[in-house]
């Protein structure tokens, strides 16, 4: 290690971090601003009388003011934790060339070449933040419980095979991020971090929902594992305190009825697994949820019970086989098209539900007064975006009374027994009335408070606007023989008119909710090969309806569905210097054999430059192209593509290979 090597005297360049601004070693008290001079290096490969801007700045960020309480050095290629930290303060015993540093709290040492932690990171005793992804640790030492205030602890992307046990000793742990390394289960002792709150397992190697979460956990993201089943105790036990709950890439086919339990979630990710069926029993129950994710799935109908979610603004159906909607326009995504109530084949329990969700009151024939005037309804419904339900229901009940009542007062004989039949109805009928009009009067007070609500509500759930977003607009008239009756205060607001053929409609108006249905396709090149982002790779139904059988993935995304899709995956960044030549004979030797067995989709993560650069050495490959040829056949199908500087190198030296290749034939 770095420190250890320092006390003993060593300080050749070959054990110091690269990048440093110091050299040698301060003493306590001196000031370090990372200023260059005659001494200072930037990994000794400039000249100090000409510092470019990108030097510049790496300067800076290494720079650590006495008193600062974050240290941000990213990208530095550190192999330890940076000296500067611990200049100035009290002198420790242990290390006499350091110094206790208490005012730093975040330390981010992010994308660096850092192996272990050092012991010395105990002379920051008031760390509350530590981030060291994307390094190549192995394990976590136990003297971070030293640290009584650590409370985030974020070590993704490094190299753990199995869970870090002496994480668990950290009991003051509030979030958790291991994201991206190779943990298969979690120990039994990981429940004794009850202060937990925020868990991140995201792209592990996880195959069920582990058993020993911590009780009081509320954010979950166990995406992007190899979980089958959604049987879990432990959500069960930690229902109580979840609300957000991320299962998405993951391969699960079926949604157990234990499910029912998330009763506080307001989130849950359920992108890209093998679902075809959500039970009703379990939608029904999830009556907190806010935003549903289920894109990418097999799902080709939703449950009825998807209507009672009062809370729920936001569902995302993309990517499924919901048959009516694969010829509809590929320019709309949102609501203004389609409405939960379309997703939903059983139109007879869809309208059951609607009439049991809400307390319907009967409507007099007698003329009533209406609660407000049009303009003042007109006013509250258009405030706020909304998308509106209508359904009818068959509710005469008083005007069947009414006339039972008629046709006995008309007989010519009435007995004891009628008179008293005809006096009991009309004192139902009475107390109907005065139930009524009891009950208008109060309601009229709630619709002025739902208003004020309403309004809050707006700025509240959609801060954001997307521009590609129109909310329904409202009728701006009705008939004059509407009337208005607000039946509850929460979402949705309900309506009830009454024509004049006898029957009442009923209008559930749900403020700000929104239907997203239209997936991202990809863009056709030529025959059999299209190019695209990485949420074209998530859209399996879309790729099995036009036959895909190969995915090249050229960035470091694991398969979705290898059970569905051969696939090349190519873990390269899309930088300047990054070598994708060495790469284009495997690639195109995987296109070649995916146009032959069926249809080949290439993507990155944009589908702009990667993605972009491997289809167009394909082309020149297969077709004896120069690449400006190329590149023009791929932008016409695809105009977003942008390949950077490095990769266009690469093509037009891949150009010239080719050239001499065929010459020589």
């Amino acid at each position: 290690m770095f420190f250890k090597k320092l006390l003993k005297g060593h300080s050749s360049s070959t054990t110091r971090p690269r990048g440093a601004t110091f050299h040698g070693i301060y003493p306590v008290g001196d000031s370090l601003n990372g200023s260059s001079n005659q001494n200072s290096s930037l990994g000794g490969s400039t000249k100090q009388t000409s510092l470019t801007n990108r030097q510049t700045l790496l300067l800076k960020s290494m720079e650590y003011i006495n008193g600062s309480s974050t240290y941000y050095g990213n990208y530095m290629e550190f192999y330890d934790i940076p000296v500067q930290i611990f200049v100035g303060g009290e002198q420790s015993e242990i290390y006499p060339m350091l110094s206790f540093n208490r005012n730093l709290k975040s330390l981010i040492l992010d994308f660096n070449k850092i192996t272990e932690i050092s012991d010395c990171i105990t002379l920051l005793p008031n760390l509350n933040h530590l981030s060291l992804a994307a390094n190549q640790l192995t394990e976590v030492p136990e003297f971070l419980s030293q640290l009584k205030s650590l409370e985030t602890l974020e070590i993704g992307i490094n190299q753990f095979t199995t869970f870090p046990l002496n994480i668990c000793k950290i009991k003051s742990l509030t979030s958790l991020h291991l994201e991206t390394n190779n943990i298969k289960s979690l120990p039994e002792e990981f429940l004794n971090l009850e202060n937990l709150k925020d868990l991140s397992l995201f792209d592990n190697h996880l195959k069920e929902i582990p058993d020993s979460l911590p009780n009081n956990i509320e954010k979950l993201n166990l995406g992007c594992n190899d979980i089958i089943s959604s049987v879990s105790k432990s959500l069960v036990r930690i229902s109580h305190s979840l609300t957000t709950l991320n299962l998405s890439e993951n391969k699960i086919q079926e949604l157990d009825e234990s499910l029912s339990c998330l009763v506080n979630v307001k989130t849950l990710l359920l992108d890209c697994n093998m679902i075809k069926v959500i039970p009703g029993s379990v939608l029904g129950s999830w009556k907190s949820l806010v935003t549903l994710n289920l894109p990418h799935n097999f799902i080709s109908d939703l449950p009825a019970e998807l209507i009672t979610l009062g809370n729920l603004r936001i569902i995302d159906l993309r990517g499924n086989d919901f048959e009516f909607c694969k010829n509809l326009p590929s320019s709309e995504s949102t609501s203004t098209i389609l409405k939960i109530q379309d997703f939903i084949k059983d139109k007879e329990k869809l309208n059951s539900l609607k009439f049991d969700n809400i307390d319907i009151l009967p409507i007099s024939t007698t003329k009533t007064t209406d609660i407000v005037e049009n303009k003042d309804k007109e006013k509250l419904l258009t405030e706020v975006p909304n998308t509106t339900i209508s359904i009818v229901l068959n509710t005469n009940y008083l005007d069947e009374n009414i006339e039972k009542v008629q046709n006995n007062i008309t007989n010519d004989t009435i007995d004891e027994n009628s008179f008293t039949e005809i006096e009991d109805i009309i004192r139902k009928i009475q107390i109907e009335l005065d139930s009524i009009e009891i009950q208008q009067k109060q309601l009229l007070q709630k619709q002025l408070e739902l208003k004020d609500k309403m309004k809050k509500e707006k700025n509240k759930l959609f801060k954001f606007q997307q521009e590609n977003i129109h909310q329904e607009q409202l009728p701006q008239s009705k008939p004059e023989n509407e009337k208005l009756t607000i039946i509850k205060t929460e979402q949705p607001i309900i309506t009830l008119t009454k024509p004049n053929n006898n029957k009442v409609e009923v209008e559930m108006i749900v403020p700000n909710q929104l239907v997203f249905w239209q997936s991202i396709i990809p863009d056709l090149i030529i025959d059999k090969l299209y190019l695209g982002c990485r949420e074209c790779a998530m859209n399996k139904s879309w790729l099995k309806d036009n036959n895909i059988t190969h995915i090249l993935t050229v960035a470091s995304f694991k398969p979705l569905y290898p059970d569905l899709f051969k696939y090349l995956i190519i873990n390269i960044e899309d930088v300047d210097e990054a070598n994708i030549y060495q790469y284009f004979k495997e690639m195109n030797s995987f296109i070649d054999e995916g146009r032959e067995k069926g249809g080949v989709l290439i993507h990155c993560r944009a589908g702009v430059s990667r993605s972009a650069t491997a289809t167009m050495a394909f082309i020149m490959m297969k077709n004896s192209l120069k690449f400006q040829e190329a590149f023009d056949i791929t932008i016409k199908g695809r105009p977003r593509i942008y390949p950077n500087i490095g990769f266009i190198n690469q093509l037009k030296k891949f150009e010239l290979d080719l050239s001499k290749s065929n010459q020589t034939k």
